[in-house]
């Protein structure tokens, strides 16, 4: 029995690491490896335990999954059924992840630091196959284009790699720091490959998360222990290469394409313009319901009409979301929404503090900024990498 115990806990951390290796891989394998993980993580303990377990952890789950529930209420009130129901299946990890992982003990603070590893090689792997991807169409084209944007990022939206490679960063600066004058070569090789990948994936929000990532990176690893010389020259070796790399790249490729973006800033035929009329119709459509929203299948269809309304030509001929998560829920559901939603990602913070570690602070600054420019939880993508990753972080801020 034990050992039969011990044979499913083994399966069952395997089936974690390539959960989380496989995320920044294609889509359509990650939720069955999701489901198989969570499966198997009901026989990892006895369901006495789990029972235990649920007693003590209860609220944290009701808080997490109070987004996901709100969903279900939200169609007693919904117009178009068929979107509300798509909703609630694309969202499920949000109510079964915390309800599985939170009554088990499998994943845990002792089993999560090599999970941690895994997703950073899974994201340093994906990144090294979109360069050979992009360099072998270099070849057969001869445009220095295959190296940005959607050319270069081969399994999802660029803004959702660069999200995954932020966090892979962080992660490695975490890695860096509990190490502290040792030089790992893998760690800093790895913050190369992250750092220019993110940059030639040219998300204007991964971008200003990268930089917050390296100022963040320098300030933990440099200003507190500039006595540790190794690891300064360490980083100021890693940080010129990056930026050499980087400004090549740019000269490269003529440049050119910042100005462009900044040009288009306040045009609405632009994906940055378009934004921010969508945001400003977004407002007045919260406004005109506050407090529960317009139900869990209907915020697109009214965000549509609304920007019908409004002449926001470029989101009507693409069908855009509003592309920011805080209005995305304030549509649906109103300030109950932005409660649930605000809810599980501050109310960690008062514990980090007390904790010392400051990784879901990091986790946070990303999502959060993503959150803000792309309605990252309409997505599943951004579901299950949100729904996995906090869960997996409770461990580094409470038991």
């Amino acid at each position: 029995m034990v050992s039969e115990g011990l044979s499913i806990k083994r399966i069952n951390l395997y089936l974690a690491h390539v959960m989380v290796f496989i995320l920044p891989f294609e889509q359509r394998l990650v939720p069955a490896f999701l489901g198989l993980f969570l499966f198997t993580s009901l026989f990892t303990c006895s369901w006495s335990e789990r029972v235990t377990l649920f007693r003590k952890r209860w609220k944290i789950i009701l808080m997490f999954a109070s987004l996901y529930l709100l969903n279900i209420v939200g169609l007693l009130y919904t117009d178009n059924m068929q979107e509300g129901l798509f909703h609630l299946e694309m969202q499920f990890s949000l109510l079964i992840v915390p309800l599985v992982l939170l009554t088990g003990q499998n994943i845990n603070k002792f089993t999560l630091p090599e999970l941690t590893k895994t997703f950073v090689f899974g994201n340093i792997v994906v990144m090294i196959l979109s360069f050979i991807s992009a360099s072998i169409a270099f070849f057969k084209l001869g445009e220095h284009r295959v190296f940005y944007y959607t050319n270069l990022s081969l399994f999802m939206h660029p803004g959702y790699f660069s999200m995954y490679a932020n966090f892979a960063i962080s992660l490695l600066i975490s890695l860096i720091y509990h190490s502290k004058d040792k030089i790992n070569l893998r760690y800093y090789l790895g913050l190369v490959v992250l750092i220019i990948g993110v940059y030639q994936l040219e998300s204007r929000t991964g971008t200003i998360v990268l930089i917050l990532n390296l100022i963040y990176g320098f300030g933990a690893l440099v200003l507190p222990r500039i006595r540790w010389k190794n690891q300064l020259s360490a980083y100021l070796v890693l940080m010129l290469v990056s930026v050499a790399i980087i400004g090549v790249s740019y000269v490269v490729s003529n440049g050119g394409r910042q100005s462009q973006v900044i040009t288009e800033a306040g045009n609405q035929s632009s994906s940055f313009g378009s934004r921010l009329a969508m945001w400003k119709a977004s407002f007045d459509l919260v406004a005109e319901s506050p407090l529960y929203g317009v139900g869990t299948g209907d915020a697109q269809d009214a965000m549509q009409a609304k920007f019908k309304e409004e002449r926001i030509a470029y989101a009507v001929v693409k069908n855009l979301n509003v592309h920011n998560q805080f209005f995305q829920v304030a549509i649906a559901f109103g300030v109950l929404g932005l409660l649930a939603l605000l809810l599980p990602m501050l109310y960690p913070l008062v514990f980090v503090w007390e904790k010392g570690n400051y990784l879901y602070v990091l986790f946070l600054g990303n999502v959060g900024i993503n959150f803000l420019t792309e309605s990252v939880l309409e997505k599943q993508g951004g579901v299950i990498f949100y729904a996995v990753m906090w869960v997996f972080l409770y461990f580094t801020w409470k038991d």
